[in-house]
C-alpha cells in the first residue's frame, strides 16, 4: 500500500505577468519549507475515467452454506437466466465458522421437550428437541424413552404398526437455530447407534434421511432418471435392511417440489447396538455422480424411523454425534473456490461475502478486494460476544469495505396489513418507531448501505422502508445507500418470490472495487428482477446518490425511464424536515420517456422518484400496506445550505456556488466549500482505497471556468491537476487538501 508523505505545496496558474512577478508571488504563497522551490509542472493529461454502466446486482442471498435448501449452482444459475451481472454471497457467519453448532445429541428428554445437547465453545446445554413428524397417523406410532442406552440414561425408541402401505414414524432432532445443519464442504461425519429390535423386517424398514439442497435441471447420464434431472431436492436415505431397497436411485415428483432420492443400504445385526459412521460428502459425490460440486449441498438434520407395514417394528437410536473437517477459516476458503468454479459455468460474477449475525444486528461484508476478502480474524468466533457489531464494522471500514444493515424491522415476511389488517396503520408505526429508537441508540451500526428494497419485511411494507429511509437522511445525517435485495435461502424461482429485489449499480465495470464505489456513492436503484427496464436521474447535473452544497434557489431534475409497464406512474419525493411534497407523473409505458421537475433548493432538501404501477392512492398512511406494485426506486440527491456535520461524504461530495460546479468526486469527501467575493475555497480530504494490484486516489472536478482563471492547490505529494476548457480536474488526492478557484 502506497502511503503518501504529506508536503504542503502550492500550485499556482494565472495568466502571464512575467517571470519575476511570478516568483514573488510564489514566495508569498508557498510555505517556508517550499520558498523558492518552483513547483513540477502538472502533467499533460487528465486521466479518462471509463463511463458508467448499468450492472444487476444480487446483494443478499444464502447458498449451502447457511440453513436453507438453496444450493450456489442453483442461485446461480437463477442469477444468469434473470440477468444478473453480480451474485454477492452472504452465507451466515455462525454457519461457516459453525460457532455454537450443535455436535452431539443425548435422548434423555420426551418428545417435544428440551434435551440435552452439547456445542463447542458453549457451556451448559443447548436448546434441542426431539420432534416427531406431524405427518403421521399418532395410533400408529410411539416414540418414547427407553432404558436401554449407550450413553447417559435413555435412547429414544421408535414403533410402527400399521396396516397402511406408506405408514411411517420418524423422529428428528432440530436444534434451536437450525445449529443442528451442516454444509457438505465442511466435510461432515455423523456417528449414531442403532438398536433394530429383532422382529418382522420383511415388509418395514429403518431408514434414516438427510435432505441436502435443490439443485437446477441438468443432464445426468443416468437411465433411472431418462437422461436429465429436473430442478429438484435432493435426498440421500440409508436403509436396513438392505432388501428393503427397491430402486437405488428414484425421481419422486410432488406437489411441495420434486426429489431426487438415493438409496444406501444400512448393515445392522438385529438386537444389538450397531455404530454407524456416515461420511456424507463421499457418499454424495458417489449417489449423484452428475453434480459438478458434491460439496454444494446443505445438510439438514437427518429424519430417523420406521416406515412400512405390518407387523411391530421397532428401533432405538443413541448417542449421536457431528464433527467437520473443515470450519472457520478453512471453510470460508473453500467457498471462494466453489464460487470461482461456478463463474466458468455461469456469466456471472460470483463475489463471496458474508452475513454477520453474532452479534445482535444482521450485516452484510462488501470489501472492494477478492484478494484480501472478508476472513474470520475479524472476529474471534471462539469467544464472540453479542456486541462484538463495533469491531467488525471499524475492521471492514479499514479495508475500505462497505456494511450493509440489513432487514431493519426484523426477518419475518410478512406486513400488519395482512396480520393486523384492522390495526395495521397503528401496529406498523409502533414496529416503526420501537426499531427506529433502537437504530439511533445503536448509532445505525455504522453502516453504509441499509436495505430498503422489501415488499414485505418484518410486519411493514416497502412505505416503511422508504419513510425509514428518508428519515435517516434527513434527521439523522445518515447518507444510506438503499439497496433492493431478496435474503433469499430456499429453491423458489427468483421471480415467483416476494422480496425479489435486486439492486442496479451504475459503476464502470463489475469488478469488486468499482461495484464498492458505486454503492458507497448512493449510484444505484433497486425494484423486482422482473423490471427489465432502467432508470437515469440526475438533479441540477447531479447523479444519484449526491449531497449537494449550494446556493442557488433551484435545480432541475431529469429523468429517464426505460421499459415502465403500461400505467405506471412516478412520484418524485421532496423531503426538507417535517415537510413533504410528492409530485405524481404519469408514464406512458413506452420504451423510453424522460421527464424534467424544478426542485425548491431554497433550503435543505432531499429528493428522488420512485415509480409504482398503478397506485392505488396518493399516499399510504399506512406502513404496512403499499400504494401499488413497485417498479423501480432511485437513490436520492440531498442539496444542503451549509455543509452538514461531518462534511459532505466521499463518492458523493458536490456543490453547485456562484457559477461553479464541483462534480465528479470519487474518493474525495468536502469538509468546506466557500464562494465569497468571486473566488470558490474548497477543503476536504482524498481518500486512499489500497488494492492489491492499484492505488484507487482522491480525484474530483470543478467546472465554470474561464481562460484566465486562477488556481491554487494545497495537497500531498503527488497530486496532480489541469484545466481542459472549462473545467479543472485535479486526481491523486490523498490526505488533506485545499483548493482556492478565481474563475
Amino acid at each position: 500500500m502506497r502511503m503518501p508523505r504529506i508536503v504542503r505545496r502550492a500550485i499556482v496558474s494565472w495568466p502571464e505577468h512575467g517571470s519575476i512577478i511570478r516568483l514573488f508571488l510564489l514566495t508569498l504563497l508557498a510555505p517556508p519549507a517550499l520558498i523558492g522551490c518552483e513547483p513540477a509542472p502538472p502533467p499533460l493529461e487528465v486521466p479518462e475515467r471509463p463511463s458508467d454502466q448499468r450492472w444487476s446486482l444480487q446483494l443478499h442471498a444464502h447458498g449451502s452454506m447457511s440453513e436453507g435448501n438453496a444450493s450456489w449452482e442453483l442461485h446461480s444459475e437463477q442469477a444468469d437466466l434473470n440477468s444478473v451481472d453480480v451474485l454477492w454471497w452472504s452465507d451466515h457467519d455462525w454457519f461457516i465458522s459453525e460457532y455454537q453448532v450443535i455436535d452431539r445429541f443425548g435422548f434423555e428428554g420426551d418428545v417435544g421437550e428440551p434435551m440435552e445437547a452439547s456445542a463447542p465453545h458453549l457451556s451448559g446445554a443447548w436448546q434441542a428437541a426431539l420432534v416427531r413428524s406431524a405427518s403421521q397417523n399418532a395410533d400408529d406410532c410411539a416414540v418414547s424413552l427407553d432404558d436401554r442406552h449407550m450413553e447417559g440414561e435413555h435412547s429414544a425408541r421408535v414403533s410402527l404398526e400399521s396396516d397402511k402401505r406408506n405408514a411411517r414414524c420418524v423422529v428428528r432432532v432440530r436444534g434451536e437455530g437450525r445449529r443442528s445443519h451442516r454444509a457438505a464442504a465442511s466435510e461432515p461425519r455423523y456417528e449414531l447407534n442403532i438398536f433394530p429390535e429383532p422382529g418382522a423386517w420383511e415388509e418395514t424398514h429403518l431408514r434414516v434421511e438427510f435432505q441436502l439442497s435443490a439443485h437446477p435441471p441438468q443432464p445426468t447420464g443416468s437411465s433411472a432418471l431418462g437422461g436429465t434431472a429436473p430442478r429438484s431436492r435432493y435426498y440421500i436415505q440409508y436403509v436396513y435392511p438392505p432388501e428393503a431397497i427397491a430402486l437405488p436411485l428414484e425421481y419422486v415428483p410432488g406437489k411441495a417440489g420434486a426429489r431426487i432420492i438415493h438409496r444406501r443400504p444400512l448393515e445392522l445385526t438385529d438386537g444389538a447396538w450397531n455404530p454407524v459412521t456416515i461420511d456424507l460428502l463421499d457418499d454424495i459425490g458417489d449417489g449423484f455422480p452428475w453434480l459438478a460440486d458434491p460439496s454444494d449441498n446443505a445438510v439438514f438434520s437427518p429424519v430417523m424411523g420406521v416406515f412400512g407395514r405390518g407387523e411391530p417394528a421397532t428401533a432405538l437410536f443413541d448417542d449421536y454425534r457431528i464433527s467437520s473437517k473443515y470450519r472457520h477459516q478453512d471453510l470460508f476458503d473453500r467457498a471462494k473456490g466453489m464460487a470461482e468454479r461456478l463463474e466458468e459455468r455461469v456469466e456471472v460474477s460470483e463475489f463471496v461475502g458474508v452475513e454477520v449475525s453474532l452479534c445482535g444486528p444482521h450485516l452484510n461484508v462488501f470489501l472492494p478486494s477478492g484478494a484480501d476478502g472478508y476472513d474470520y480474524q475479524l472476529l474471534n468466533y471462539e469467544t464472540a460476544p453479542k456486541d462484538c457489531w463495533g469491531d467488525v464494522v471499524s475492521r471492514v471500514h479499514a479495508r475500505g469495505g462497505l456494511i450493509s444493515l440489513n432487514h431493519p424491522f426484523g426477518i419475518d415476511r410478512t406486513t400488519t396489513g395482512e396480520t393486523k389488517p384492522k390495526k395495521s396503520a397503528e401496529k406498523a408505526s409502533g414496529r416503526y418507531y420501537h426499531n427506529l429508537g433502537e437504530l439511533r441508540a445503536a448509532g445505525f451500526y455504522d453502516a453504509d448501505l441499509l436495505e430498503v428494497g422489501y415488499v414485505a419485511r418484518g410486519g411493514l411494507a416497502l412505505s416503511g422502508h422508504l419513510e425509514l429511509w428518508d428519515t435517516l437522511f434527513l434527521k439523522d445525517g445518515r447518507m444510506m445507500t438503499g439497496v433492493g435485495v431478496s435474503d433469499h435461502h430456499d429453491d423458489t424461482l427468483w421471480a415467483d418470490i416476494r422480496n425479489n429485489f435486486v439492486t442496479w449499480a451504475h459503476a464502470p465495470s463489475a469488478d469488486r472495487a468499482d461495484i464498492v464505489d458505486a454503492l458507497r456513492a448512493g449510484r444505484a436503484s433497486f425494484g423486482p428482477v422482473t423490471f427489465t427496464g432502467s432508470m437515469e436521474m440526475t438533479v441540477g447535473g447531479f447523479p444519484m446518490g449526491s449531497a449537494v452544497l449550494t446556493d442557488r434557489d433551484e435545480a432541475t431534475l431529469s429523468m429517464t425511464l426505460s421499459g415502465g409497464p403500461e400505467g405506471s406512474e412516478a412520484i418524485v419525493v421532496e423531503r426538507s424536515g417535517d415537510e413533504e411534497k410528492r409530485t405524481r407523473i404519469a408514464l406512458n409505458g413506452g420504451p423510453a420517456q424522460t421527464i424534467n421537475h424544478t426542485v425548491d433548493t431554497r433550503r435543505d432538501v432531499l429528493v428522488r422518484v420512485e415509480v409504482w404501477k398503478s397506485p392505488s392512492a396518493p399516499v399510504s398512511e399506512d406502513m404496512g400496506r403499499d400504494i401499488g406494485e413497485a417498479v423501480i426506486f432511485g437513490n436520492p440527491v440531498a442539496f444542503y445550505r451549509a455543509v452538514p456535520e461531518g462534511g459532505l461524504p466521499r463518492g458523493r461530495a458536490g456543490a453547485a456556488l456562484g457559477p461553479l460546479a464541483v462534480t465528479g468526486s470519487e474518493g474525495t469527501s468536502l469538509e468546506s466549500a466557500v464562494w465569497e467575493d468571486g473566488t470558490l475555497a474548497l477543503a476536504g480530504r482524498g481518500h486512499t482505497l489500497a488494492l492489491p494490484d492499484t492505488d484507487r486516489l482522491g480525484r474530483f472536478s470543478v467546472s465554470g471556468l474561464n481562460a484566465s482563471a486562477k488556481v491554487q492547490l494545497q495537497a500531498s505529494e503527488g497530486a496532480h491537476w489541469r484545466i481542459v476548457e472549462d473545467t479543472l480536474t485535479i486526481w491523486d488526492l490523498s490526505g488533506p487538501f485545499s483548493l482556492t478557484v478565481t474563475p
